[in-house]
């Protein structure tokens, strides 16, 4: 549901859904990043954010998947949580990550199960 940069500068690069929901992912990228190290970084294409490295540099990634839809059979609290990713990757000023944060499965109620 997020994933997350960090560099040896001790930056920390957080990015989010945009507060989409919904299969098409993000339209805007709004005021979600105002303030934060990677405010002017970020470009939005087709609900893929496009990332500009900022510095050569090691960078620490962690990506956590989003969250499984639940439905009458399978509880909320029954669903699958996502897998949590780690990696450590050199990256080169001026490199673009393309990046796709999924959003949360929702709630079914036309059917018994969800996938």
């Amino acid at each position: 549901k997020e994933i997350v940069l960090g560099s040896i500068a001790d930056q920390r690069m957080k990015f989010t859904t945009l507060g989409a929901t919904g299969r098409q992912g993000p339209t805007t990228l709004g005021d979600h990043y105002r303030g934060q190290d990677h405010e002017h970084l970020v470009t939005l294409h087709d609900g893929i954010q496009h990332f500009t490295v900022p510095g050569t540099g090691t960078y620490n990634i962690e990506a956590a998947g989003a969250a499984a839809g639940w439905g009458v059979s399978n509880p909320m609290s029954d669903r699958g949580r996502g897998a949590v990713l780690t990696g450590t990757f050199h990256l080169e000023q001026g490199e673009t990550l393309r990046i796709l944060v999924g959003q949360e499965g929702a709630e079914n109620t036309a059917r018994w199960t969800v996938g």
